[in-house]
């Protein structure tokens, strides 16, 4: 589980390997989560020693949009990187983002509030059979392009 603020932004985690000190997509794999906060947290699965990294954030004007700003961690610029350990129920810590002063990127702010996910988790997941454990990540790189090439496929007759 991850805290993600302010509610009008969406975070996808995909999977990947670190390799020579980055963060590299799985290019054939699928997002393990791609969601908006509820009540304050992102909660997805995933599987004991899978590498996962926030790969991409989307800010809308409204929670009910669906397009949005994309921003991605490429050009050096750092993301949360992170392996699944080997708990029922993980607690990565909270994002906090905002537009940068420049208003071309992100200000981002990582903080921890392990009480206030064990109170969520209970109140919204109470079959779970533990409190969150806090889990380790790492900041780094990764080997994203800044660019987005969209492919669209047309059919002659």
């Amino acid at each position: 589980m991850l805290g993600v603020s302010p509610d009008n932004f969406r975070v996808k985690v995909f999977p990947g390997i670190v390799k020579d000190g980055a963060f590299r997509e799985d290019t054939l794999g699928l997002a393990a989560v791609y969601s908006g906060p509820d009540d304050g947290y992102v909660v997805g699965k995933a599987h004991k020693g899978d590498v996962l990294a926030i790969t991409m954030v989307r800010r809308l004007k409204d929670t009910a949009d669906v397009l949005g700003q994309d921003f991605v961690p490429c050009a050096g610029y750092k993301t949360m990187v992170f392996t699944v350990p080997d708990q029922p129920v993980v607690y990565l810590g909270d994002v906090s983002y905002m537009t940068a002063q420049n208003g071309r990127g992100l200000a981002i702010r990582y903080t921890d509030n392990l009480e206030a996910a064990t109170a969520y988790l209970a109140k919204n997941y109470p079959n779970l059979p533990s409190a969150p454990v806090p889990a380790a990540y790492d900041l780094m790189p990764a080997k994203l392009s800044c660019t987005t090439t969209i492919v669209v496929p047309i059919y002659v007759r």
